[in-house]
């Protein structure tokens, strides 16, 4: 059984434990796990990918053999921007699609139900 908290202090959504807006400053950064980041090696990898993403930017990342995580942001071409933001906008158009399907399906729509309906109209 889970425990029952009295109080707890929830982060605004979207705040980060890390300063995302410094380490994609474009400078080569080593990070060090349990001194840098505290999750594991792979998210963290995965954050400052998504992070970068959302900044339109790009990132190279190297996981050392000591564990350290070597990473270095740099600037997209216009082109490259342009590329990424038609797959951030496809990826929600995909997302809002997909809710839309879940709603009709919850309210006893699908897509073969409205064309037997249009069917049985002519």
């Amino acid at each position: 059984m889970p425990k029952v908290l009295k109080k707890f202090e929830f982060k605004a959504h979207g705040e980060s434990d890390y300063n995302w807006e410094e380490f994609l400053d474009g400078k080569i950064r080593e990070f060090v796990p349990g001194e840098d980041f505290d999750c594991k090696t792979l998210s963290f990898q995965a954050m400052a990918r998504g992070q970068a993403a959302r900044k339109l930017k790009g990132i190279n990342i190297s996981v050392q053999e000591n564990g350290n995580v070597v990473m270095q942001s740099y600037e997209l071409t216009d082109e490259q921007k342009e590329e990424l933001q038609a797959k951030r906008d496809a990826a929600k158009q995909r997302m809002k699609d997909k809710r839309a399907a879940k709603k009709a399906e919850a309210n006893g729509h699908t897509e073969e139900t409205e064309e037997e309906t249009e069917e049985e109209t002519e």
